[in-house]
């Protein structure tokens, strides 16, 4: 059961906003992404009313897989996203009046807020990583909407900071597997100490790395 809440504020924006790709009526529109965002609003307090056991989404590798877990802190930045995706959709129900294609505009934002929801409630770095990634991609039509020379631009300056951070933070990611006792997000970090000491050079310079990595994004 746990798995299955863990998965519907993830699957419930963005399967929304597919949907909402396909209709181009303002008023069915509106009142679609308005009932959207009040549903993810309370899925959310539903999952965030407990800490949950690490659900395993899909099993990569060995010692890569995908994994679900909502914590106190993840629980917090999920239910503070939603209601700034709700308070920032009224808003851009009337902005984005002067703009054409405001069906794929929404759809994305709904989608992107998926992405953000597998942020919240990842159980492990590699989970963190893939939605970040989703997430990047998903809000890379929401910079270029407007379809200028400009917003192009702009997309394109977007995608070049996050594809080097995406380097920096999977550079990251593959150095840190060899130092970790266990893949899960745990209370008082993963790493194992003694081995972390003989090489306490190499990981602050991954550290490093994977802060301006993540910092770019």
């Amino acid at each position: 059961m746990d798995g299955i809440l863990l998965l519907l504020p993830i699957l419930v924006p963005i399967l929304g906003g597919l949907a909402v790709l396909g209709i181009h009526n303002m008023k069915t529109r509106r009142l679609t992404v308005t009932l959207l965002l009040v549903f993810q609003i309370f899925v959310v307090l539903e999952v965030a009313r407990n800490d949950t056991e690490p659900f395993v989404l899909l099993q990569l590798t060995d010692g890569a897989r995908l994994v679900l877990q909502a914590d106190s802190l993840g629980r917090l930045f999920a239910n503070l996203i939603c209601l700034i995706w709700f308070a920032v959709a009224v808003f851009a129900f009337e902005y984005m009046n002067h703009e054409g294609h405001r069906e794929r505009f929404f759809g994305f934002y709904l989608m992107t807020l998926g992405a953000l929801m597998g942020i919240c409630f990842a159980g492990n770095l590699v989970t963190l990583y893939l939605f970040y990634e989703m997430m990047t991609l998903l809000s890379v039509p929401l910079v270029l909407h407007i379809g200028t020379r400009k917003a192009f631009e702009a997309a394109y300056r977007y995608l070049g900071f996050s594809v080097a951070g995406a380097g920096l933070g999977l550079l990251g990611l593959f150095v840190l597997q060899g130092y970790c006792t266990t893949d899960l997000f745990t209370p008082g970090g993963v790493l194992d100490l003694a081995r972390a000491g003989e090489n306490r050079t190499l990981l602050l310079g991954v550290f490093v790395v994977m802060a301006v990595g993540f910092g770019c994004k």
